[in-house]
Order: C-alpha cells, then structure tokens, then sequence
C-alpha cells in the first residue's frame, strides 16, 4: 500500500554556517545559463580562448626573423610582451591597482627559503644564437633543434665566476655513439639515505591511506637532493673529486671496463622525458606508490639525470655534447636550461634514423651563449578589493613558458584567471557581492626557471597576510587515453579523512569524470611542502619553524589544479612551431569543465556563502512508499525552498538516513541538484527511503546543502522511530 503518513511534520529552523571543508562539491556551474534571457553571468569562454590564442601566438610575433624564436621564456621580448597584453587586459577588466611589478634580486635581510638557495633572480645563461648541421655521408642538413647551454662545473658551484661562461662553442664532425653502454642503472636509489624521523610523524596516525606518501614527500623533499650523491658514490665505488681522466681505476662501476675515446664525438639517446615509451627509473618506477610521490618523482628524476651527465663530463674530455632525440616524431624537447655540457634535443624522425645508423653520421654546433646579469621580468598584477582588505587571497598562474607556444602550460591558465577575475568583478559591481578578503590575480614571470616571480613576490610581501593561494598550471587539453586532474593541496585535511569523503562528494557531484568522456580521473594530491610550481613558495615560505625551517609567517592554505604530472607534449615545439604543446591541443570540453571547477573553489575562498533554505520553508514527513504490504512508514520526505543571490549557482541537497545503533555500517541516503538564480526561488523535496530489509529501530535524518561555499548541516540531527 502506498499512503502517505502525515502525522509528524517538523518545521526546522535552517542555520547557513559555512561547514570548514576544503573542496567545494557541485556541478555544472555555468553551462546552463542564458544571460540574454535569465541575466546570469558565467565564466566568458571566449575571453579565455582569445587570451589562450594571443599569448601562443607570441612566438610568431615577438621576434624578428633573425632573432631566435623564443616564445615567452623568462626575460625574453615574448615575456615582455605577453605581460604587457596581460595587464592591458586587467585593466579593461576594471580591475584596482594593476600594475608590473619589476623583478628584483632577494634583499639580504630577507630569510630565504627553505627550498631557495640563491638571493639572485636577474641573472641567466641565456643562448644568443645556435644551430645544427647533420652530416650524412658528405650530405649537410641543417637541422630544426634546440640546444641547452654549457655550465662545465659551474652548475654545482654558486661561488662560481658567471662571467666565465659567456663564450662561443663550436664543433664539427663530431662522431655519434650510443649511450648504451655508458648508462648506469637506477637500482641504487633504492639505498637512497632517507631520515627515519621527522617533527610530524606524532602528529598523524601512521594507518590513514595517504600517510606513505606524505611522508616520503615530506622527507624527501628535504634530503634527497644532499644526500644522493653521496648514495650514488657509494652505490659504484668511486668519488667525483677523484676521478682522473684516462685511469679506469678511478672511475664509478659501470663505467670501468669501457674504452674512452681519443676524438671529440657526442652521445645519443632518445629523451626520457615525458616520455609514453620510457620510464625514467626502471627499478622503481613499477612500485605501486611511484606515481603519487609528487615532490619524489620530481626530484629523483633530476637528480638521476644530473648524476649521469656529471659522470660523462667527468670521465670524457672528449665528450662534447648528447643528442637527445624524441619520441615524438615532429617535435622536440626545449626544457633543459643548462647542464655540464651542450644538449642537442631534435625530433623523433631524425633522432631514430641517426641512431640506427651513427656509424654514417656526424654532426657540426655552434652555441653562442652570454651570462645575462640584468634580466628583465615583471610579476603583472590586479586586484579587487574585499570588506577585509587586511587579508589576501592569490589567484595566479605562471604566464612565461620554454621556446615553443606555451598553450597548456600555461596560456590556458592565464585565459581562466582573467575569466575568474571577471566574474568576480560582474559580481561585485552587477549584484554587490564583495569578496570577503582583498582578491588579487597575479601572472607571475619566470616560472619555467625556478618559480622566480613567486619568490619575488614572497620576499617583497612578507607583511601580507595572505589566507590561501590557488595556482594554476597545466590544464585545459585532452589526449587519446587516460589521464588524471590533479587538486594539490598543502592542507593535511584529506589526511585525516581516512574515507576521502571530501574527494568523493567532489568527484560525485561534479561528474568531472563523466564530462570528460569517462578519459580524466579526479584525483585530490596532499603535497603539504606545496608542488613543484609557484604555489610550493607560499607553503614552504609560511610553514610553522618547527616544520621544514619555516619563518614562523602564517601558514595558509595552498591550491594548485594540474592535468597530469606526465603530459607527453610536455616544453615540446616543432614543425616551426606548430607541434608540442601548441594550440591545437586546446579542447574546448575540458577547458569548460576545468574553469567550472576552479571557478567553484576559488568562490568558496573568496565571497560568503550566497545559498540558504528560507525561513520557515524546510518541513519533514514521514511516509509509506513502499512495497511491503503494509502502513507502517519507510521513508523521510524533506520539503524545502532554495534561494540565493549569486547568479547560475549550482546547489545540491544531500539527505541521510543512518541507523542510530550502527550509523556508518547501515546509511541510506539520496540527493538532487539545482541550478539556482536569485530572480527564482526553486522549490523541492527529497525523499530517502528505506529497503525492506532494513532494521527496525531509530534512524537519524542529516540534510546538507552544498553549494560553492561548501556546506550547510540544516537538520541538527533529526530522530525518528521507524518500525519495519
């Protein structure tokens, strides 16, 4: 018999406190408006496209045809211009004091960081001009290429006179051989000296699900860098400060029984990095945990890499340069900025075919290259300002890239930034929403070598009592098989979730993954020293002393959304300029999808909650729904009405029935989504019901609102008796 029972109606008192979660969990926040028709307002797609196209486009219209085509690199005319172009479109925004913010070298009364080991960021070796014949059988060709300048020794050495590394490297007929047999293994890493102990290890229950990989972020991100190479000495048997060109016997392990040339020749090998087809660290790159050691992966690949190119540049004097050549067969790699010797990146066409037949090449270089002591870089600026303007919070994204577009890494992000800080500013000036603290949106220079305009901006702000950073770095494009949106947080808080219900509701109710044809896995990624771009300045830079060596400043919370830590297209450029990561590889569903989500946490930082239930509209009543051939009531209905003052804003209600006795073991619940407009009130039930194998007993009811703002408990625990 199905009748409803309306014996028991309650009418609850409704108490819009904002709940302390650190994700907020809704969908489709904007792609149903029609602000022709409703007057909402949505995140202006087309503003990031145009934003996302200009500033790939830089490459192509920067440089002059005898200049080296140098995209948006830290200090070049494409940086330049691209942060003019950014602040032009600040202040059409109508954003307040924007301005370039020049970047200058650390003051000596600054305390640095614990991850910072220089006070200077206007210095570079920078690469004046460069090009690449292959020689096959007598045939010249010149060659597409990028080649990183030449450090020597100068590259451990702080102490090092910089001015000694401007000069002109040239090299002909220089003869190939695989590095097949001059490689060693990585199986050493697994003896890398690690501390035991850590000030944070009392303080977090060693059971919780992500406490491994907090811990190896955490100790690694201090040790590794000092203690590998004394690991990897030990590993082979042998000392850097040593090893004595032309004597075997003072050589690491592996390299002991291979002859040494007697003529100048380069290496090749084809590019591990981002790389489908190669892992980086064989031996260890299989375990189970490698790829959700954030801060590890990062630091051990360089690392390894760095160790390898030392050994070579000492062992063979002769050895003048590596050829690193693609995966991919129409680009190349322009990532590396420098290391003992001159790195050759070419495409994966020409690369394969030298490689299968060295014996029939060579090649000639040239590299003229300049110690630039007086950099030019700017950090762009904007604001809106909040009811606290003692209180900050950053909204930024890194706008320089390497020599190629840049679209992913990270025009993309530039384009939603500007889209945020528009929509905020429609907000404040169409609906009189302000944001609770001072809100600034900064594009910051130099990114690619060593988040140098975050450090700027840290050691030149220190007073500012910034609450949260949100960084935005590779997003925004699609590929052919699965992929993973990483949230990076400093906050412990998914720590101490042992169930991830934060990442849950997230993933559920925003249908991330569904949007984006079932391909992209929503995945929360806890980096409590911050990631590896800007925003691990601000959490390493405000640690607590005790932790890591902070500075005692504030601590905050830090935000960085990136699509994999492993994209394939990765600083790659070629056919002149038009493969890598170029602006073809921009996918309108992901961008959409992507902004939608930053745009959700960025509102849940910065305005008050604009969603509640109207006084007096929330009542419950119990019912009998179901089939069980009797009167006895089985379900909860919640009738309530819904209203805001924030246009287009998505809302869901969640509502809980969980058996008092047993409440995690026996929990039923159900939920509906809105899409809410303040010239509407929307009006709605939910009903949770009970299977008929359900116990007999006391059931305690919990609704939730969630919205941008995170979320509302508007039953207090709601009890009733429901027999079976």
């Amino acid at each position: 018999m199905r009748r409803k029972i309306n014996a028991l109606i309650i009418t609850l008192v409704m108490c819009s406190t904002s709940m302390a979660a650190l994700f907020v969990v809704h969908n489709d926040v904007n792609v149903k408006a029609n602000p022709e028709e409703s007057g909402d307002i949505k995140l202006d797609g087309n503003l990031i496209y145009n934003v996302t196209q200009y500033l790939s486009n830089i490459i192509n219209t920067a440089y002059n045809n005898n200049e080296l085509y140098k995209g948006r690199a830290f200090g070049s005319k494409g940086e330049w211009n691209a942060s003019d172009y950014i602040k032009d479109n600040m202040n059409a925004l109508g954003l307040f004091n924007v301005h370039k913010e020049q970047i200058v070298d650390i003051p000596p009364d600054v305390d640095l960081l614990p991850s910072q080991n220089s006070r200077i960021l206007t210095t570079k070796l920078d690469i004046l001009t460069m090009g690449l014949t292959v020689n096959h059988s007598g045939i010249l060709s010149p060659t597409d290429c990028y080649i990183s300048p030449r450090w020597n020794d100068s590259i451990d050495d702080e102490n090092y006179n910089k001015n000694d590394l401007s000069y002109n490297c040239t090299n002909n007929n220089l003869k190939i051989i695989k590095t097949d047999n001059y490689s060693c293994t990585d199986a050493f890493l697994q003896y890398v000296y690690i501390p035991e102990q850590i000030p944070l290890i009392p303080l977090i229950p060693p059971y919780l699900p992500s406490w491994n990989n907090f811990m190896q972020d955490m100790k690694l991100a201090l040790q590794v860098p000092s203690g590998m190479e004394t690991a990897f000495e030990d590993y082979y048997d042998f000392h850097f400060n040593t090893i004595t060109p032309n004597d075997n016997s003072t050589f690491p392990s592996f390299l002991k029984n291979q002859s040494i040339p007697n003529y100048d020749f380069v290496f090749i090998q084809e590019n591990p990095k981002f790389n489908p087809n190669i892992k980086e660290l064989p031996s260890i790159e299989y375990d189970q945990n490698y790829n959700g050691l954030y801060q590890w992966t990062f630091l051990i690949k360089n690392q390894f890499e760095r160790l390898q190119w030392k050994v070579w540049e000492k062992v063979y004097p002769h050895c003048q340069g590596l050829i690193r050549y693609d995966y991919d067969n129409l680009s190349y790699d322009t990532g590396q900025r420098g290391s003992y010797f001159p790195v050759i990146y070419i495409n994966g066409s020409i690369g394969k075919t030298i490689y299968n037949q060295v014996e029939d090449y060579q090649i000639n270089y040239f590299v003229n290259q300049q110690w630039n002591t007086s950099v030019i870089s700017y950090n762009v600026i904007g604001q809106i300002n909040g009811k606290d303007p003692t209180k900050t919070v950053i909204i930024g994204c890194l706008y320089d890239c390497m020599w190629n577009q840049g679209t992913v890494d990270s025009a993309i992000g530039i384009g939603i930034m500007l889209a945020l800080a528009k929509y905020l500013k429609t907000l404040q000036t169409n609906y009189g929403i302000i944001p609770d603290y001072t809100t600034k949106f900064i594009a910051y220079g130099g990114e690619e070598y060593g988040m140098i305009g975050a450090y700027h901006y840290e050691a030149t702000h220190l007073d500012e009592n910034i609450r949260t950073v949100i960084d935005l770095n590779q997003v925004g494009y699609q590929i052919n098989s699965s992929s993973i949106f990483y949230i990076a947080s400093n906050s412990l808080t998914p720590l101490f979730n042992p169930d991830n219900n934060i990442l849950e509701r997230l993933a559920d109710t925003f249908h991330y993954k569904d949007r984006t044809d079932g391909i992209t896995d929503l995945s929360i990624l806890p980096t409590p020293v911050g990631s590896v771009s800007d925003e691990s300045v601000f959490a390493q830079a405000r640690l607590p002393s005790f932790l890591l060596g902070g500075h005692d400043r504030l601590f905050l919370n830090t935000i960085m959304f990136l699509k994999d830590t492993a994209w394939y297209r990765h600083h790659r450029t070629g056919m002149n300029y038009t493969e890598g990561d170029v602006m073809k590889y921009y996918n309108d569903t992901d961008v959409a999808v992507t902004s939608e989500m930053v745009l959700n946490v960025t509102k849940y930082f910065t305005v008050d909650p604009h969603d509640w239930f109207q006084p007096n509209s929330v009542s419950v009543e119990l019912a009998d729904l179901g089939d069980d051939q009797d009167t006895n009531p089985d379900s909860v209905i919640v009738h309530y009405t819904l209203i805001t003052d924030i246009p287009n804003e998505r809302a869901t209600i969640r509502a809980f029935l969980d058996y008092i006795p047993f409440p995690l073991l026996f929990r039923f619940w159900n939920k509906e989504e809105y899409i809410l407009n303040p010239e509407t009130n929307a009006q709605g039930s939910i009903i949770v019901s009970l299977p008929k194998e359900s116990k007999e007993g006391w059931y305690r009811l919990t609704v939730y609102l969630h919205d941008s703002n995170g979320d509302i408990d508007v039953s207090d625990g709601l009890e009733f008796y429901l027999p079976r």
